[in-house]
């Protein structure tokens, strides 16, 4: 297969952006991803033209993602089923609990959170759509962990060092493989600060019509407010929810945990 120089430096520099917080030159572009200032300035202005990135200062010469992505990315999330079927739930249960809740799916060992309705907390700064976290300490990326075999636990996790974001963190396959089977028993994930600090989360997958999860949803909350009353309540909305729009998307069983 021939891999196109010019495409593969164009997704770069996209991601670039998607992981800087500020406005970039031409200048740190090209250093950054060590791309020649010319074949960079070309792709630049290019993406520029289309509305893709735009200027943050034209005096200066910044630049920044421009709203056509963003549109294009609406676009495109809102033909998948499970994104479509999904938000009304996740507005529901924003209504219910007053808490932020959030849509996932997984990646090359990862969670990247595709939708959110958005609760009044500080929570809501926890994780913006298109944010990429570990699996394996974020509630969202346990639940569906915990839906695989420990063997294809251990495929998924081997792309990934089992690395401490918080003192909470899971850095132990055998610690991980104990907590994905409490997950599969209790019916629903928890992450209780082990990614970012002060953040408690509740999750479940999301099934279509295999038996294979294609996404997760979870409420996140102010880890100071939890307790058991309140994870009762999360957990049971998770869990109902959850089992509601795998079931819209086709899913036939009763359960979210099979083995």
């Amino acid at each position: 297969m021939r891999i196109n120089k010019s495409t593969t430096r164009t997704i770069d520099i996209l991601e670039l952006f998607s992981k800087k917080s500020k406005p970039l030159t031409l200048t740190e572009i090209s250093k950054t991803l060590g791309i020649p200032k010319t074949s960079a300035f070309d792709i630049i202005y290019t993406l520029l033209d289309k509305n893709i990135l735009e200027y943050n200062n034209k005096k200066f010469k910044t630049f920044q993602i421009g709203l056509r992505l963003f549109e294009i990315t609406l676009l495109a999330l809102g033909k998948t089923d499970h994104h479509r079927v999904s938000r009304p739930y996740l507005d529901q249960l924003l209504e219910k609990t007053g808490e932020t809740v959030y849509l996932a799916v997984e990646n090359n060992g990862e969670v990247v959170y595709l939708d959110k309705a958005e609760g009044t907390s500080a929570v809501r700064f926890a994780a913006e759509l298109g944010t990429r976290r570990p699996i394996y300490c974020t509630a969202l990326g346990k639940a569906i962990l915990a839906t695989h075999t420990d063997t294809k636990v251990r495929e998924i996790i081997k792309r990934n060092r089992l690395t401490p974001f918080t003192e909470n963190t899971i850095t132990t396959y055998n610690e991980l493989l104990e907590e994905l089977e409490a997950i599969r028993e209790r019916g629903y994930a928890i992450d209780n600060q082990e990614c970012v600090k002060d953040i408690f989360c509740v999750a479940a997958p999301i099934y279509g019509t295999s038996d294979k999860p294609i996404a997760a949803i979870s409420i996140a909350t102010d880890a100071s407010s939890m307790d058991a009353g309140k994870l009762e309540k999360l957990s049971v909305l998770i869990s109902e929810n959850a089992l509601k729009i795998s079931r819209k998307l086709g899913f036939a069983r009763d359960k979210l945990f099979f083995r």
